[in-house]
């Protein structure tokens, strides 16, 4: 009696994993359920022990839920101290240079600096790259993929980017399989189908909220991920059938990106907004904001912007510049009054369009101040869409640090996970 009542006290502490004794004289037993892991992604399912009986019934789990490869990820960052989005700039040698921390001097207990490095050129997307190749498991970089909506130039701050991250198989390459289908075309690599997508994809390492905070307690101060969630199914309405066949990409996939930038006129700057706020300093007597709300509703609409993109940097560029196409739609282009300090006026140049060139955004807003200011008059405006040239006018090419990239609009159905702090 004494056997059978510790074997029943040992079937009640070790729960399933008694199962496969057997034990004359117990016909069956009860177990108290299981409490469900709420971080495991899978549907619960019910188990029932019967001891004494000829044989055991399995009950079959039903796994409807995959594992995810792919996620999107909702960006904040301060782009003072980053040489834009494109991690293209960064170094070779990123373990040994960029990836040492420093520490402070000024502490005893030699307190990690993160982000803090001397020297070593930055980029929003090589930061969020290096960090998941660590929570992959200390990987080659190489083949963890993030992909933005929007190339940002150095010093552009970003409240809305949108990256979609994945990590590719070790031996995924190119030359593995001569008729693989990249399922975008133009991509040199493999694209996610779906957001459970394993052709080429590797598991992502853990679940999303836990992911999301991971990567907030590893990248630096100045880089904050703001949301998460599976990569969303593609639905794309209004536009071309060719681009809505194709899987979600943050770019090939967004309606319309918003643009903001924040100028001041006045005598004196603001010193507490003096490095998010563009501040004419030079001796202008006065800006005509009707005469820049003018020049604003010329601007809006479909036309070619070639004469108000940046000049392309070295011959591979021009060559690529020469086969873009120039034609963009500005859905929304306005600038309001902000505030008076003292004699400095600030406003507020919004932007929203399906896509944009490189520096357009900041000639745009040179071009609208150019006008209020009376360098620049709506005659000079119209003739740069006309004939896509600047004709020797002097158009001023905004400064980065007051641009800020706000919001990005897709069609697609977004599951934001819940991100802890």
């Amino acid at each position: 009696m004494v056997g059978h009542e510790t074997t029943a006290w040992l079937l009640t502490l070790f729960g399933g994993a008694c199962a496969s004794l057997a034990c004359p004289g117990i016909t069956a037993l009860a177990l108290p359920p299981v409490a469900a892991n709420p971080n495991f992604q899978r549907n619960a399912a019910l188990r029932t022990v019967a001891w004494g009986a000829d044989e055991v019934t399995p009950v079959a789990v039903n796994f409807t839920e995959q594992p995810l490869t792919s996620a999107l990820l909702h960006v904040s960052y301060d782009g003072r101290q980053f040489y834009g989005w494109s991690s293209g700039n960064d170094p070779k040698d990123r373990e040994s240079n960029a990836a040492r921390p420093r520490y402070s001097t000024r502490s005893r207990r030699r307190r990690r600096n993160r982000g803090n490095y001397d020297g070593t050129v930055r980029s929003v997307q090589g930061e969020i790259q290096y960090c998941l190749s660590k929570v992959y498991g200390n990987i080659d970089p190489q083949r963890v993929v993030v992909e933005g909506c929007s190339r940002t130039d150095k010093g552009v701050h970003a409240r809305g980017m949108m990256a979609q991250i994945y990590c590719l198989h070790e031996t995924t390459s190119p030359n593995d399989d001569p008729v693989v289908d990249w399922s975008i075309p133009g991509k040199r690599q493999p694209h996610p189908r779906n957001a459970t997508d394993t052709s080429y994809f590797t598991q992502l390492p853990m679940n999303l909220t836990k992911l999301a905070f991971t990567l907030n307690r590893m990248l630096p101060h100045d880089i904050s991920i703001m949301g998460i969630a599976p990569t969303p199914h593609p639905h794309v309405t209004g536009c071309n059938p060719a681009i809505s066949a194709l899987p979600f990409h943050p770019t090939l996939s967004c309606r319309h990106k918003t643009y903001r930038y924040v100028v001041s006129v006045g005598t004196r700057a603001d010193p507490t907004k003096r490095l998010y706020v563009w501040h004419l300093d030079r001796a202008i007597s006065t800006f005509s904001l009707d005469q820049a709300e003018q020049a604003c509703q010329i601007l809006q609409g479909s036309h070619n912007f070639a004469a108000f993109q940046g000049a392309p940097r070295g011959s591979d560029n021009k060559i690529k510049f020469t086969m873009r196409n120039t034609t963009c739609q500005l859905i929304s282009i306005r600038i309001q009054h902000q505030s008076t300090w003292l004699d400095t006026e600030t406003y507020v140049v919004s932007v929203t369009g399906d896509r944009f060139l490189y520096k357009m955004i900041r000639f745009l807003v040179g071009t609208v101040v150019g006008v209020g200011t009376g360098k620049l008059t709506l005659d000079n405006v119209a003739a740069m869409l006309l004939t896509q040239s600047r004709n020797n006018l002097q158009v001023e090419c905004a400064p980065p640090h007051a641009l800020v990239l706000e919001h990005v609009e897709y069609d697609a159905a977004i599951d934001w996970q819940p991100v802890r702090s």
